[in-house]
């Protein structure tokens, strides 16, 4: 083990023991659904000296997790069992996540360790880190669902359902309808508005605030956090995470489908959305829509 990797495994030991029964206190999780913009968020708040943010996606407690044990059948399980199993699971997963966050962080200055996973179980992720900051964020689903059907297109360009057969540059239905459904299905964002409103440490955020006025809503997740951003510290981390120095240059608005940050601009739908998929989203997502004022 070299000399740089023995310090490294001291301060993180030193992290476990200074922090103690406070563990939950230095953890937070950044979700959202997938392409709100969590990744962007994620690497400005591990900009930040005193912060580390994984943005790996560790999927802890993800939305679409499902276990059972013997398929939770009480010939099999007694009363108990099964709140038993479940909350050995949930002790494995939050020894999982001290480990991973606190003891293996790569970054000797951070005190506050976070994990950057989209789609998270939000009842489960309070249940199991009571005390830890969530931030929740969200984006007008119209925007969106063009980003994740562009996503996955850079991802497998050689399938095909993301966009329509007849109109190349318009999402295809049959994508926004599957997807709608399954937000809606989770109904995440208002499960993290309840969360909030009975006294879970939650932050919900909007991406296109992040990206109209970055400086103020990145300034009240570092609030969130609990730790200090001096207005010029914050400033600065702003500009270093900015859409044109991640694309070498690049401007928000100038298309670049092989990239993760594809465009970087905000009301992009109104390009790649027929009126039938326009429609179906509106209807379907309508209240949630009007409640963060996307509608």
């Amino acid at each position: 083990m070299t000399t740089k990797r023995k310090v490294g495994v001291f301060i993180n030991r030193l992290r476990i023991f200074l922090t103690g029964a406070n563990l939950d206190r230095r953890l937070f999780f950044v979700t959202g659904r997938s392409k709100c913009g969590t990744t962007w968020l994620g690497r400005m708040l591990s900009s930040h000296i005193l912060i580390h943010c994984d943005i790996n996606e560790n999927n802890l407690t993800h939305q679409d997790k499902k276990v059972t044990f013997f398929n939770d059948d009480e010939f099999f399980l007694h009363s108990q069992a099964q709140t038993f199993y479940h909350e050995r699971e949930n002790n494995l997963i939050k020894s999982a996540a001290q480990k991973k966050l606190i003891y293996d962080c790569p970054k000797p200055t951070a005190i506050t360790f976070g994990d950057k996973t989209p789609r998270q179980h939000i009842p489960t992720l309070t249940k199991i880190f009571p005390k830890a900051p969530i931030i929740f964020m969200v984006r007008d689903p119209r925007d969106m669902i063009v980003s994740l059907a562009f996503h996955n297109k850079k991802l497998s360009p050689n399938e095909v359902g993301e966009f329509s057969e007849y109109e190349t540059d318009k999402v295809d239905f049959r994508f926004v309808q599957n997807h709608i459904l399954n937000y809606k299905t989770h109904d995440d964002l208002m499960t993290a508005i309840r969360a909030k409103e009975t006294g879970c440490n939650v932050l919900v955020i909007r991406y296109e605030d992040l990206k109209t006025n970055c400086e103020k809503t990145l300034a009240n997740c570092f609030k969130h956090l609990g730790v200090r951003s001096p207005t010029f510290y914050t400033r600065y981390i702003v500009k270093k995470n900015s859409f044109k120095s991640y694309t070498k240059g690049r401007s928000a608005g100038q298309q670049d489908e092989k990239s993760f940050y594809r465009k970087g601009i905000i009301g992009d739908w109104k390009n790649h959305l027929t009126a039938e998929s326009r429609a179906f989203i509106e209807n379907e997502l309508g209240e949630e829509m009007r409640q963060m004022g996307y509608l």
